[in-house]
């Protein structure tokens, strides 16, 4: 006696890609149990009287739940789901759009009445909701690092909860760790406290990678950083596409697309993570010069309505006004020789003030200063440990009556974590810049990709300052121009 089949996050368990486990073929079994279980009721059902009902059952209604109801999932469904039977009057999908939310929508939505439900889906278009204001950021890549930094200031001052996509698993690890690592930035007394932010700031990291237990528990955790609205803590998660889908996260007030996605449903996807429940949201899409037609394809593909700019200039202007210290700080380095710094109250590099640029070398100083340490502190450790080994092994050789085995040797780190783990997400980075759909390939191609890596990455790691760095920054030049 089936009357409903509701299949959430369709396009996903209608595809028949390995990816998702194949989990097609699942929904193609249960439904075939349905129907042939269904046709039993109906053979063996009898009417009031005592007859046979005569196949008066009423046939269960399907329901498609997804961000991204697409023409050619409704004609895979037709066939799945309702053996490729014609639509009739009755037998027939309909298009069911929200209403609108005026009262919470701070954007600009120019996308048609929504409440139309004889239009069917045309791709992705207008699928993003009403109150969700979605801006976007240009910035080169040698600064996108630091202007992460700065815009998350801001946000953090407030407490705000802001959910960051990466692009792989390790650039997800290492940002994690590189922010948790550094000492606070908002001044007061907390300089020296670890995290980038604070103490009272959480930082957590969310991908594929990590064991579903500790999913759960980092969940969570995230959940638990906002109690109430008079107590709620700022918090960041760094995450991978995982977080995508399927997650109703609580008070999100900003969602920051860090790594522009592969697949432009996935867009739609992410940003659906804030303005849930008719709340206010916002979306920030971080891009490089060179991919700034991805706008063009967002407005095409999705009917995205106004995606306006956000100011970079003036974001890092706000940065440097919070944090007095690492700006002044950065005015110092200015005045030893730095020369992108520029006398009295001019403007620096593209528009940007004294002060802005300041802040960003101090920024810039202080992630490869933490990664340099970092990476001299593990050095040491494990020279010492080496030596103590040696120093083991030499007293055993000599002590010839001993009888014990030969201890192993300790295994011994040769390098940082932090400046490991930019490296590693520099390369996965690299790998997965260029595997997007076909329709952005225009715009995401590896030669623009190589620069930015190594000036947001291997630069943030400070490892121009070694030959080992050298020499892996000729690796991944090497590697670009082999294609």
């Amino acid at each position: 006696k089936l009357k409903w089949l509701v299949l959430d996050e369709a396009d996903r368990l209608l595809d028949a890609g390995a990816k998702e486990g194949g989990m097609r073929k699942q929904v193609e079994s249960i439904v075939s149990y349905c129907t042939s279980v269904n046709k039993v009721v109906r053979t063996n059902s009898r009417s009031s009287k005592g007859g046979s009902s005569g196949g008066t059952l009423s046939a269960w209604r399907n329901v498609l739940v997804s961000a991204t109801v697409t023409k050619e999932m409704e004609a895979l469904s037709t066939r799945i789901l309702m053996n490729d039977a014609k639509p009739t009057k009755v037998n027939k999908w309909v298009w069911i759009r929200p209403e609108p939310n005026s009262t919470n929508s701070p954007a600009n939505s120019k996308t048609p009445a929504p409440n139309d439900v004889t239009n069917t889906p045309n791709d992705v278009t207008n699928s993003t909701p009403r109150q969700l204001a979605q801006q976007y950021l240009m910035v080169s890549a040698k600064l996108r690092l630091a202007t992460l930094v700065a815009f998350l200031v801001a946000r953090m001052r407030l407490n705000e909860r802001v959910v960051v996509f990466l692009s792989t698993c390790v650039s997800v690890d290492y940002h994690t760790k590189l922010f948790q690592s550094m000492n606070s930035i908002l001044g007061g007394n907390n300089d020296e406290e670890q995290g980038l932010f604070g103490r009272d700031t959480l930082i957590e990291h969310l991908h594929g990678n990590i064991p579903q237990s500790e999913r759960c528990k980092i969940l969570h955790k995230f959940a638990d950083s906002k109690a109430s609205t008079q107590n709620q803590r700022g918090a960041i998660l760094f995450c991978t596409d995982v977080a995508a889908r399927g997650l109703n996260l609580r008070g999100i007030h900003y969602i920051l697309q860090y790594d522009p996605p592969s697949e432009i449903s996935e867009y739609v996807h992410r940003i659906g993570r804030a303005a849930r429940a008719g709340e206010a949201g916002r979306a920030l899409l971080f891009l490089l010069p060179s991919e700034k037609g991805f706008l063009d394809v967002l407005e095409t593909k999705v009917g995205s309505g106004e995606v306006s700019a956000l100011s970079w200039s003036e974001t890092l202007k706000i940065a440097s006004g919070i944090c007095e210290d690492v700006t002044r700080e950065g005015l110092q380095l200015a005045g030893t020789g730095y020369q992108g710094g520029r006398e009295g109250g001019g403007q620096g590099n593209g528009g940007l003030s004294r002060r802005g640029e300041a802040f960003v070398l101090a920024i810039q100083a202080r992630l490869e200063d933490c990664v340099i340490t970092d990476d001299l502190e593990t050095r040491r450790k494990s020279a010492a440990a080496k030596q103590a080994q040696q120093q083991l092994e030499k007293q055993q050789s000599k002590d010839s009556k001993t009888k014990k085995k030969k201890p192993k040797p300790t295994k011994t780190e040769e390098g940082g974590m932090l400046l490991t783990l930019a490296r590693q997400s520099y390369f996965s980075h690299l790998r997965a810049y260029p595997t997007r759909e076909k329709a952005l390939k225009l715009f995401f191609f590896t030669p623009g990709v190589a620069p930015g890596s190594r000036g947001e990455i291997v630069r943030a790691a400070g490892s121009s300052e070694n030959s080992g760095a050298r020499a892996l920054e000729q690796e991944a030049e090497n590697g670009v121009s082999g294609g």
